[in-house]
């Protein structure tokens, strides 16, 4: 367990950093953007975005992840591997370049359906290309991963992020190019650093075509497709039917709010990369009720420490959005306290959901985060016209309860691991608690709003000690894994 801790903690460090700062860097330059882009611009980039996103989910067809998890079928065998690492190079680029030259030629009338305030072109097919070469990198990428090689993987990560930043900055600010400045910033970069990627994945694989390996690979990495491109409808749906409800002002508006309120999930993204693979590690090695015991307890502090950083969130919503934005995008703030409450229920899907890939039942989650994202649909549908974006807000909110809810009893069904459901339901009350809490906390006075809203956040930090839902102890073997010694 000691071991575990240590590679859990050093490794989260690597990726959260390599994460956060990249985050903190977006944030620093938000005041920047925000001077020389409209809220309507954002509104475009916000659409933009979602639709490279969902390519980079179908052009890769799932092989990324199959390629994490079969790597530990290859470790005693590194030529088996690199005809499986071929086969799956080969036909991906066969099938991503055919997808992107036919949706660039044939593509215009099926996204101005989907988008129609965005224009096809030069947005929308720039978008795809993104896309596209963002696609060649996550093969080399999930390689470092799996491997536990953190700081190979965040270096490639952190120099084609400022890259991409130095691109931007100058599309947008130098030549004061608006939303196509800060698409052509990310086509760039991904151009420049697929050819790297490139060139690392076909040094690491021999150029040939096994049908079975392939077979294997397809048959993992495909069913995650669907789950996917659920999770990015239950994530982003709200924006799309923004865009088609509303303006592309509160589109603009609710995307600041939402990337300020599931700030803190990047965070726990980074815990997660890190804990995959030694996940496996565990329960190909240890007993099976001694694996089970420690997936528990790494899940209560997970879920703690989650806690922690939406409770600062949520509480300082207002004050962080004034802080880092201007004052055409302020009223972002209201969105944020109800993004954060989902995301920490987010948090707990994350863990859940592994025992699913852990048994490779990957087919079973595709339908669960299907129904979220239909609830989704549904609730933004009736909510927006109503309530705009705070409509768009709490179905995000509603449907993520509902997918965490039913993957963990699926999940469970499956491979039940013995959760602390009191301490579980202790976290989840106390920040339940905070949430509502934090609609009666802004005062005429900006010193005595900061100064209760101090106390109530310290106040759950000390709860949660009180309950031993993290103990001195836990501090003591964190402080020891990033190796701080007594008296430093």
């Amino acid at each position: 367990m000691e071991s575990i801790r240590k590679r859990l903690i050093r490794g989260s460090g690597i990726y959260a950093f390599g994460k956060i700062l990249p985050k903190a860097i977006r944030f620093l330059l938000i005041p920047l953007y925000t001077r020389f882009l409209t809220t309507s611009d954002y509104g475009i980039v916000a659409v933009v975005s979602i639709i490279t996103n969902m390519m980079i989910i179908i052009l890769p067809m799932g092989l990324p992840a199959a390629v994490t998890r079969h790597y530990f079928d290859y470790t005693k065998d590194s030529k088996e591997f690199r005809d499986y690492l071929g086969s799956v190079l080969i036909f991906f680029l066969l099938v991503g370049f055919s997808v992107v030259l036919g949706l660039t030629f044939f593509g215009k009338p099926i996204f101005e359906n989907l988008f129609s305030k965005v224009p096809f072109s030069p947005y929308i097919k720039l978008a795809l290309w993104t896309s596209l070469f963002i696609s060649i990198g996550t093969i080399p990428l999930n390689l470092y991963w799996v491997k536990e090689q953190a700081v190979k993987y965040i270096s490639f990560r952190l120099v084609s992020f400022l890259l991409t930043t130095g691109l931007i900055i100058y599309f947008v600010v130098v030549l004061r190019e608006g939303a196509l400045g800060k698409i052509k910033g990310a086509f760039y970069a991904s151009l420049i650093f697929s050819v790297i990627y490139l060139i690392l994945t076909i040094r690491k694989s021999n150029i040939t075509i096994s049908k079975a390996k392939l077979l294997s690979a397809l048959t993992f990495g495909l069913p995650l497709v669907p789950n996917a491109l659920s999770t990015l409808i239950l994530s982003s749906a709200d924006r799309i039917l923004l865009e088609r409800i509303s303006t592309l002002s509160e589109v603009g508006l609710y995307n600041i709010g939402y990337q300020i309120g599931g700030v803190f999930n990047l965070i726990m993204i980074s815990i997660i990369y890190a804990w995959e693979p030694i996940y496996y590690t565990i329960a190909k090695n240890e007993a099976v009720h001694e694996a089970k015991r420690i997936f528990s307890r790494i899940a209560t502090l997970y879920i703690a420490f989650g806690s922690i950083l939406a409770a600062g969130v949520i509480l300082f919503s207002r004050e962080i959005v004034c802080l880092i934005t201007t004052e055409p995008f302020y009223a972002s703030y209201r969105v944020v306290p109800v993004i954060a409450a989902g995301y920490l229920i987010h948090v707990i899907y994350f863990m859940s959901i592994r025992a699913l890939y852990l048994k490779k039942k990957t087919y079973i989650i595709a339908p669960l985060t299907g129904l979220a994202a239909i609830i989704n649909i549904g609730l933004n549908i009736l909510w927006i016209p109503e309530y705009g974006m705070m409509g768009a807000a709490y179905a995000t909110l509603i449907s993520f309860l509902v997918q965490t809810i039913i993957t963990h009893i699926s999940a469970q069904r499956i491979y039940r691991i013995p959760y602390d459901h009191r301490n579980l339901l202790r976290i989840i009350a106390l920040s339940g608690g905070v949430f509502f809490m934090n609609h009666f906390l802004n005062f005429d006075s900006i010193w005595i709003t900061l100064v209760v809203k101090s106390c109530i956040f310290l106040t759950f930090i000390g709860t949660l000690f009180l309950f031993k839902i993290i103990s001195s102890k836990d501090i003591s073997k964190i402080r020891e894994a990033l190796g701080f010694k007594r008296g430093y």
